[in-house]
């Protein structure tokens, strides 16, 4: 009949050790989620800055039809008698008001572009960061495995200086 081999008791440092990678797991998950919710939030910024752009590049090609058709009632003021040129002064004066009004509004839509672009490489700052804590917590909880399986503490305590690190790069990406 086969010997009944049973499991060996965990020592309280194993227990100590298991209970590390654990809280080093839960911080890698919470960081990792930031680091996803930076990366929607960077997508989010750099689309509406996009659209923003292309608001901007609409109202510059109504601006230019507008400097257009008002050069051409000029051109053809040379040609016309004086209730003609009368008329023509009124619509260049429309005309006039209507490309002034485009180019503040282009100007407001430009400051809006640049906050997009600016709170899109914001959030990709915050999301290579949490990336990079990743890659330390992840590196701590393979180290502290690595103790328990060859019972020496300098993987553990190397561990959890890298877990130190990843949540000090976590915490500076999630504050700044």
């Amino acid at each position: 009949m086969a010997e009944l081999e049973l499991p060996e008791a965990k020592t309280d440092r194993q227990r100590r050790v298991g209970l590390v990678i654990s809280i080093i797991a839960i911080v890698l998950a919470i960081n990792t989620a930031l680091g996803n919710k930076s990366g929607d939030d960077e997508i989010l910024a750099r689309v509406q800055e996009s659209n923003t752009w292309a608001r901007y590049q609409a109202k510059k090609i109504r601006s230019t039809q507008t400097e257009l058709t008002r050069d051409l009632v000029q051109v053809q003021m040379l040609h016309q008698t004086p209730d003609e040129k009368a008329a023509s002064e009124k619509l260049i004066k429309t005309y006039t008001a209507t490309i002034e009004r485009y180019e503040k509004e282009n100007k407001d839509i430009t400051n809006d572009a640049n906050a997009y672009k600016a709170a899109g490489d914001k959030a990709e700052r915050q999301g290579n960061l949490h990336d990079i804590g990743d890659i330390f917590l992840q590196i701590a909880i393979v180290l502290c495995s690595i103790s328990v399986l060859t019972d020496q503490s300098i993987f553990y305590r190397v561990g959890i200086g890298f877990g130190l690190i990843g949540v000090a790069i976590g915490g500076y990406a999630f504050l700044s």
